[in-house]
């Protein structure tokens, strides 16, 4: 069920690392959201994935909304419209990668480095949270560098009653699990950008998936983009739950000690372990993180 498509993954280079590069040699077993290869078994599923559970710096985290929350000093980001991509369906997830003349064009400028974008794809519920709330959903547009670095921008996405039409003929034309469609439609992408100019939340974190790779650059934009409940359901129908508990991360930490973020909580260090049952209800509202449990007593569940 969840099927690593090493083959799709490798023609994304680099990306390879962002987007559930499950190993696809004999006898290794296959990750999941839930159950005995849940999030928290992910480091015991192969040696590969050691920093799921070892890490220190990890992805996604809860942050503080208004203490660690960055009013300037965004990257520079350059996001034209999209005209033609490959959708693939890979269950957990809808990875959508540009596929037209403007890819060179698509880049997020940090410092002396540039990335390219690659591709992004969408999380349901979100997976970062501000405190123990999350949105209905998260898209992570993916960057890297040509040595293999790599950004990722995070966009909040919350229910209204508004369809977004931009989206909607996507939505209707997502392939079957394991497969990928070319599509030729107009997504407009201005608003993103728009979102990232209006405050973000930025760490050092990780891959939110195995391998759990760590020396990811974050930069979350705190400004949600809105969905209809439809639209949401939709995607949720189609790739579930999809969202990994908030971890501990030093590199926040860090941050919030030295000053750069004016928290004064802590995240929790066993992570806000929650059921991600969410029934979208359209209210356009941060949800509270229901079922949150010790880490031991989630583990103890599953053995």
């Amino acid at each position: 069920m969840r099927s690593t498509l090493s083959a799709i993954l490798a023609t994304l280079a680099v990306v390879s690392l962002a987007n559930l590069a499950a190993a696809a040699e004999a006898g290794t077993k296959s990750w999941t959201y839930e159950g005995a290869n849940g999030p928290l078994r992910w480091d015991s599923l192969n040696p590969a994935y050691e920093k799921c559970g070892k890490g220190k710096l990890q992805s996604p985290v809860s942050f503080n909304a208004t203490a660690d929350l960055r009013t300037s000093g965004f990257p520079t980001l350059s996001l034209p419209p999209v005209s033609q991509f490959n959708l693939t369906n890979l269950g957990h997830t809808i990875l959508f990668a540009p596929a037209d003349d403007r890819t060179a064009m698509r880049t997020l400028a940090i410092g002396a480095n540039t990335y390219n974008l690659k591709q992004f794809h969408i999380h349901t519920p979100s997976e970062h949270h501000l405190g123990k709330q999350y949105y209905d959903a998260e898209m992570h547009f993916v960057h890297a560098t040509p040595d293999g670095k790599l950004a990722v921008v995070g966009v909040f996405v919350e229910a209204s009653d508004r369809v977004d039409r931009r989206w909607s003929r996507v939505l209707e034309t997502i392939p079957d699990e394991d497969e990928t469609a070319m599509i030729r439609a107009f997504l407009d992408t201005s608003e993103i950008v728009s979102l990232t100019q209006r405050g973000y939340y930025s760490y050092t974190g990780s891959l939110t998936t195995p391998p759990c790779t760590e020396g990811v650059s974050w930069f979350v934009a705190a400004t949600p983009l809105r969905m209809s409940d439809r639209q949401i359901r939709r995607i949720k129908s189609v790739i579930g739950n999809s969202a990994r508990p908030t971890m501990y991360n030093e590199d926040l930490e860090a941050r919030r000690v030295n000053g750069t973020s004016s928290a004064a909580a802590k995240s929790l260090k066993d992570g806000d372990v929650a059921a991600m049952s969410v029934e979208t209800s359209g209210s356009g509202a941060l949800r509270p993180a229901a079922g949150v449990v010790a880490l031991a007593a989630v583990a103890a569940m599953l053995a």
